[in-house]
């Protein structure tokens, strides 16, 4: 007689395990399914990263923009755009600082735009800093906040 009770309670404790076992199989089939639909939805739903990176693109060519020195004073200058990165800074003076390709002095490190748009999607700031580093020596030089005129 004991070892039918127990023969009976082995059985009703497999029989529970077993419909626990087919619950949770069943939610992770539900929890799989689920996290697939809403992957997909949002893919279709959100823009391509195509989309994304146009949507950010200002023109290329040369615009008018200031930085602040170690002073207070605020300096005038033009930057050159080229695929939504700063590539050139031509300051009041003359003097011109790139992304390289002129001099063999200094590394030229940073340089993407950081964009704000309003509601209606008008880009309404532009901004980045490039800081410039002796090639030689690897001697920190400057950091420029460069700051759009739109």
């Amino acid at each position: 007689m004991i070892r039918i009770n127990a023969l009976f309670s082995c059985i009703k404790i497999y029989l529970a395990m077993k419909r626990k076992l087919v619950l949770i199989l069943t939610l992770f089939a539900f929890n799989c399914l689920f996290k697939t639909n809403a992957q997909s939805l949002n893919h279709e739903l959100s823009p391509s990263s195509k989309e994304k990176s146009l949507e950010a693109v200002l023109k290329d060519g040369w615009y008018p923009a200031f930085v602040f020195n170690d002073k207070p004073d605020m300096i005038q200058l033009m930057v050159q755009i080229s695929d939504n990165k700063v590539v050139a800074m031509r300051f009041e003076t003359g003097s011109l600082l790139d992304d390289g390709r002129s001099t063999e002095l200094y590394n030229y490190i940073g340089g993407n735009l950081n964009i704000k748009r309003n509601e209606n999607g008008d880009i309404i700031k532009a901004s980045t800093r490039v800081s410039i580093v002796e090639k030689v020596t690897d001697n920190y030089l400057k950091a420029f906040d460069i700051y759009l005129k739109l």
